[in-house]
């Protein structure tokens, strides 16, 4: 078998913790890091990344999701919380210019990533996804009051169990908006057994809502410092169809490449071989 169909297991040095991994591909292939969606997890590119026979895929468990332990103590849940976990992961892994990839979230933190160092990115590719969701100033005050009262809830404690892995694969399928498929390889990393039941192995906190949203004059502001070539994969039926004026603020990034496909949210996932060939075909003519 070769690298990209036989990828193996790791652990990467992260921040504070350190962080699991799936990686397809060679060494010295580029690298590409691969960042997933909220309650997610690396499994979420288990289709796509043996498709992309450029690179080396790194996909990360981010803290709180799937292999990767939780962050100690109590921390801002909003997406700029992870650039210095993915600048700690590049520069441990002495990655000079990584490519990024990211669906949906790790979109949002891959875009932040790249408008904080543009000089430290090759490349840049937005799967359905492309910054945080974005509140006026004036919503500031209430939102913090609200994530600091639902801190003190009981049930922030009481992670829900499961009967079985089949009960497991349907919430997934259910609350994810995604196929039977789908379901099974982001489960099947994103879960636990116990004496209970199943447990999902995500932090509790990642439901709790952000103490801070940042404004749309912000983040385009780190949209506008992109300097890598970009490649943005919207699914016909996906997020950005439900949040339209993310494509407006799209246009802030200079080099950007914008393709459509036939899909949902999950498409990298359930039809990867719609996505895989607009991201070789773009990175060839890099």
């Amino acid at each position: 078998m070769s690298a990209h169909s036989n990828p193996k297991e790791t652990f990467l040095k992260g921040w504070e913790i350190e962080i699991a991994a799936r990686v397809w591909g060679a060494d010295g292939l580029p690298p590409l890091l691969a960042l997933h969606g909220w309650l997610d997890n690396a499994g979420s590119f288990d289709r796509l990344a043996p498709l992309l026979t450029s690179f080396q895929v790194f996909a990360v468990d981010l803290p709180g999701h799937g292999l990767t332990a939780h962050r100690p103590g109590f921390y801002p849940n909003a997406f700029i919380s992870w650039v210095p976990e993915v600048a700690a992961l590049c520069a441990h892994q002495k990655w000079q210019k990584p490519f990024l990839m990211g669906h949906s979230m790790g979109a949002g933190v891959a875009s932040l990533f790249a408008g904080t160092f543009p000089e430290k990115v090759a490349g840049l590719i937005l799967l359905d996804g492309l910054a945080p969701l974005t509140a006026p100033s004036e919503e500031g005050p209430l939102r913090t009051r609200q994530t600091s009262e639902a801190l003190l809830q009981p049930q922030i404690r009481k992670p829900r169990v499961l009967l079985s892995l089949e009960d497991a694969y349907l919430v997934k399928q259910k609350k994810g908006h995604v196929n039977a498929e789908a379901a099974k390889h982001l489960v099947d990393r994103g879960i636990q057994k116990s004496e209970e039941g199943y447990l999902w192995r995500s932090d509790l906190r990642l439901g709790l809502p952000s103490l801070q949203r940042m404004t749309e004059v912000q983040v385009e502001a780190y949209l506008k410092a992109i300097a890598c070539p970009t490649l943005l994969v919207e699914a016909s039926d996906g997020f950005l169809q439900q949040a339209p004026h993310f494509l407006g603020m799209a246009k802030k990034i200079s080099l950007l490449t914008h393709e459509q496909v036939e899909g949902r949210h999950h498409v990298h996932l359930e039809m990867p071989e719609r996505v895989a060939p607009l991201i070789l075909n773009w990175a060839k003519a890099l």
